[in-house]
């Protein structure tokens, strides 16, 4: 054997190095039992590291979901969210808004290309057929304006707070009949224009001036081949968007601002 201190070759029973005087520590024999309890501790040890790592993971992922849980029970629920309430606000002043508007709104538009250069022409509105002494039209911009004038009073009534009550109380259904009057009325008020002469005459001549130019594109199109892109195009114009827009924001914003209150009254009544 060699001494593991000098490295020199010495017998196999010394107990010190007879070169350099070291100890010899007795060698360790293992059988065949304890080689298999050694790697028994491995196989165990290695498992265990493995479990542990598995309940870390398992752990910091609970901390996770528990943090994530806390964060969203402090949220703000939406019917509380001072934002929900101004959204609604804004919403409700827009739609009576946009019924002022249409009045002044047009209800035709004409977008022409002839080859020349594109010309884009606006349809008649309210306002137009009131200066020419249209009685109907002067009626309904009356109506078109009271109704917005209603739909901004509900408005102002149910986002301020300071706000006096009506003198004259109203019973639930009646309060629910007055506030679905806008939308009725803003129906009615569009139905009805398009039915009357005065809209039906605007749109005529608004039709006749249209094949006009159609005409001329036709032409222009069967002498010169090579021009490309010729159109002449007429729809309805932002007077029907305007009505459209303003009975659906008003409807949207009465059930928004209803399901606000029932969700804040059931809170606190629990």
């Amino acid at each position: 054997m060699r001494c593991d201190n000098c490295g020199k070759e010495i017998a196999d029973n010394s107990a010190y190095c007879e070169y350099c005087g070291a100890e010899l520590a007795e060698p360790v024999v293992l059988d065949q039992n304890s080689l298999e309890k050694v790697k028994q501790y491995e196989k165990e040890k290695k498992q265990k590291e493995k479990q542990d790592a598995r309940e870390l993971l398992k752990k910091q992922e609970e901390e996770r979901r528990k943090k994530r849980k806390e964060e969203k029970n402090k949220e703000i629920p939406f019917y509380e969210n001072p934002k929900s309430f101004l959204i609604c606000k804004i919403l409700s002043f827009a739609a009576g808004g946009f019924m002022l508007l249409v009045p002044f709104l047009h209800w035709k538009y004409l977008w022409v290309n002839d080859g020349i250069g594109k010309s884009q022409y606006t349809g008649f509105s309210l306002l137009d057929q009131c200066k020419v002494h249209e009685v109907p039209a002067v009626v309904i911009s009356i109506l078109f304006i009271l109704n917005g004038i209603i739909m901004l009073y509900f408005a102002f009534q149910d986002n301020n707070e300071t706000a006096r009550e009506p003198k004259i109380k109203l019973k639930e259904t009646q309060l629910l009949i007055f506030r679905i009057l806008p939308v009725i009325v803003g129906i009615l008020l569009l139905i009805v224009y398009t039915h009357i002469a005065v809209y039906k005459n605007s749109a005529k001549n608004f039709w006749e001036l249209k094949l006009s130019y159609q005409s001329s594109i036709d032409v222009s199109k069967a002498f010169h081949p090579e021009l490309k892109g010729l159109f002449c195009r007429m729809g309805n114009g932002a007077a029907f968007l305007g009505v459209g827009l303003s009975i659906l924001l008003y409807i949207f914003t009465q059930g928004f601002r209803f399901v606000l209150n029932t969700l804040n009254e059931e809170d606190d009544a629990d």
